[in-house]
C-alpha cells in the first residue's frame, strides 16, 4: 500500500497494519458524514510517478542536442495499477458500501489505458512524484467542479 506515513488508531492502539487503521478511519469519517446528511466527493489519490518529473521540463536556456518532441513523459498504466492496486482496492472496497458518496477519480484525468502522465499539451503537472501543479491542480478541479454540479 502507498506510505501512509504515521498512521495511529485512537480506537486500537495496539492495531499498527495501516490498511486496517486506514479503511477503518475511512468508514467512520464516511459513516459519520453521510448519516450528517452532508454531500461528500471523495477524491482519489493522484498516481505517485515512479520518475521525477523534473525530467519533462528544460532547464536549461539552450541544448546542444535536440530533445525528441515525441519522447514520453509519463509512465506505463501497468506501473501506476501496480504501484496503487492496494490502496485503490481498499478504497473502492469501502466506497461500495457508500452509494451516495460522489467520486473524483484522478486517474482518469491523469492517465490514458496506455499511460499516466507528467504534462499535458506540454504544461507539466506535477510538482514532484506524489503532488500536483498548479496546473494538475486546475485539471482535477475541473471534473470536481464536474460532480459538485451533478445532483
Amino acid at each position: 500500500m502507498q506510505d501512509l506515513g504515521d498512521l495511529y488508531s485512537l480506537d486500537d492502539v495496539s492495531q499498527h497494519d495501516k490498511s486496517i487503521i486506514f479503511e477503518s478511519s475511512m468508514r467512520k469519517t464516511l459513516q459519520f458524514l453521510t448519516s450528517s446528511n452532508k454531500k461528500v466527493i471523495f477524491i482519489v489519490s493522484t498516481p505517485r510517478l515512479n520518475f521525477n518529473p523534473e525530467k519533462c521540463t528544460d532547464i536549461r536556456p539552450f541544448k546542444l542536442t535536440r530533445k525528441d518532441p515525441s519522447s514520453l513523459c509519463g509512465m506505463s498504466r501497468q506501473d501506476f495499477e501496480q504501484d496503487a492496486k492496494p490502496y485503490r482496492d481498499l478504497v473502492f472496497n469501502v466506497l461500495k458500501d457508500y452509494p451516495d458518496v460522489k467520486v473524483v477519480d484522478t486517474a482518469k484525468e491523469l492517465c490514458d489505458e496506455y499511460y499516466c502522465y507528467a504534462n499535458k499539451d506540454q504544461v507539466i503537472l506535477y510538482r514532484d512524484t506524489v503532488h500536483l501543479s498548479l496546473y494538475g491542480s486546475d485539471l482535477i478541479a475541473q471534473s470536481l467542479i464536474k460532480v459538485i454540479a451533478t445532483k
